[in-house]
């Protein structure tokens, strides 16, 4: 009855740990996949920029060698890492062409754009430094003693790093998936039928000894009821029996 109390306890100990290591390990998750959409949305703010540029400079000479980028919709990154590669030549033809031409280098809204490019290519690299950090992060602990050993099973897969030079890592992000709770609820409803069975198992067995100690207690004192009425009835019997003949001499 003592193991099954302790095997109760290191469950019930085991479950606590599980749920708070899964409580953190989400959040790490979680923060992983915040960095990975801003960095779609500002790569898609940069493809914004880049089509404008591209309006301008058509005026200028070189117009079909310009073409716009087509805007992502949705959440496809592999368009979008190929939009961003094609984003990429396009900048440098505008550059190119600026040489060329100093009236558009000169084009005051060619001007505003291009800061505003150089501010959006700077807040890319900022949140590609935001996403690596969050992503070392997470792998840091998902691969931590014990941790390491309940991660997969809980759906903790590792996060991939992110790369402004590569197109692959852009298209490496839409492979990061997490369960967000399906795998935990069915571990928590089998351990939870485990537990319960477990103590209607420990129920059973303490009735049962509960049982044997009354029938035991019960036949103990009707026993020693027994051996009291016996020992009460000894000296009245002795007392009742008649007198020998010598006695009566």
């Amino acid at each position: 009855m003592v193991f099954l109390w302790v095997l109760l306890l290191v469950v019930i100990g085991m479950g606590v740990y599980l749920m708070k290591q899964y409580n953190q390990a989400q959040g790490y998750a979680q923060g992983v996949k915040e960095a990975h959409s801003n960095i779609t949305v500002t790569l898609k703010k940069r493809l914004d920029l880049v089509n404008k540029l591209i309006d301008i400079a058509r005026s200028y000479g070189e117009h079909e060698k310009l073409t716009h980028i087509a805007v992502v919709e949705g959440e496809s990154l592999a368009q979008l890492s190929q939009a961003s590669a094609r984003a990429d030549s396009a900048v440098t033809q505008l550059n190119s062409m600026a040489r060329s031409y100093p009236d558009l280098k000169a084009n005051s809204t060619y001007i505003r754009l291009m800061e505003d490019l150089a501010r959006i290519e700077n807040d890319v690299e900022q949140r590609r430094e935001s996403c690596n950090a969050r992503v070392r992060y997470y792998n840091t602990f998902c691969n931590s003693v014990p941790f390491v050993f309940f991660a997969p099973s809980l759906g903790f897969k590792p996060a991939p790093y992110f790369s402004v030079e590569s197109a692959d890592s852009l298209d490496n992000l839409k492979d990061f998936v997490t369960d967000d709770g399906a795998i935990l609820r069915g571990k928590l409803a089998g351990a939870g039928n485990q537990v319960l069975s477990s103590t209607k198992a420990l129920g059973e067995t303490i009735e049962s000894k509960s049982r044997m100690l009354i029938e035991r207690g019960q036949e103990e004192l009707q026993k020693r009821r027994n051996q009291s009425y016996a020992a009460e009835s000894a000296p009245t019997k002795a007392t009742d029996e008649p007198s020998s003949p010598s006695d009566a001499t």
